[in-house]
């Protein structure tokens, strides 16, 4: 059976407190590596139990999702899209001018 890679994607982002936790992301050949903002969102034993992660190497706001070669590069794939997507679908605020020339952001 093969794997849904954008599931095992969204999991993993999920656990991680979900794309607005997410401040920068890459992967190399065996691991996705995420830096977040905030780690008290992790849901690390969550993580660690997830469809195709062999290990977790949490260091703060350093993570590291060991999936292996093979595995790490079709989930990445689809990980990168999903944090463009949730952060874009994130209203962006348009400033205003007021009558005396100060700008009003609304959020």
């Amino acid at each position: 059976m093969e794997k849904d890679f954008k599931l095992i994607a969204t999991t993993i982002l999920t656990h991680l407190g979900g794309a607005s936790n997410v401040d920068s992301a890459t992967n190399c050949i065996t691991r996705l590596r995420v830096n977040v903002k905030n780690p008290e969102l992790i849901k690390l034993e969550e993580l660690k139990k997830s469809d195709s992660v062999m290990q977790v190497i949490n260091d703060g706001k350093i993570v590291q999702v060991v999936l292996g070669p093979g595995i790490v590069k079709k989930v990445a794939d689809q990980f990168y899209p999903l944090l463009k997507e949730t952060t874009s679908a994130t209203p962006t605020p348009t400033p205003t001018p007021t009558p005396n020339g100060i700008l009003n952001i609304k959020i």
